[in-house]
């Protein structure tokens, strides 16, 4: 078997293309000259992107629908991190009804943030900015590939 001893060039070209049916298509052309025993050599690779850049299209949408709804929902929403006792995302909602502002919560010291934290679902107390005490339930669930818990006010 002979193996390509050097690249002379190297070139990627993305192109947008109207398929048969009127859509889009998405393809990456690839170029490269390379010197295979001595002599050079043309090799040229065209890859169908299309569904890749579909899903990433509606996986863009989702997020944005999503956060969306996390930025307006009503009830307080505060998410944290069940390995880190990191508190990783909060709504305004959340700010509003504990008084806290979004970097105080996302910066709070971990002496702040285990008292809202709980190790299992249920129903618990949170205490807000002011001393008062509030009855949440957490949830857990899967946030960014971590092990997280939501509370929501009861």
């Amino acid at each position: 078997m002979t193996t390509i001893k050097r690249i002379l060039f190297s070139y990627r070209l993305p192109l947008r293309l109207l398929g048969g049916d009127g859509r889009p298509r998405y393809l990456m052309a690839s170029f490269q000259r390379v010197e295979i025993g001595g002599r050079p050599h043309a090799v040229s690779l065209i890859q169908d992107l299309s569904e890749f850049h579909r899903l990433r299209n509606a996986l863009t949408q989702s997020e944005q629908r999503f956060r969306l709804f996390f930025e307006n929902a009503p009830l307080a929403l505060v998410v944290s991190d069940n390995a880190t006792n990191e508190i990783v995302a909060v709504n305004p909602a959340a700010c509003r009804q504990y008084g806290y502002s979004r970097a105080d919560f996302l910066n709070a010291p971990s002496e702040r943030v285990v008292p809202l934290l709980t190790t299992s679902p249920g129903v618990a107390q949170h205490t807000t900015a002011t001393g008062h005490l509030l009855d949440v339930e957490t949830t857990p669930f899967f946030f960014a590939r971590r092990a997280c818990q939501s509370s929501d006010l009861t």
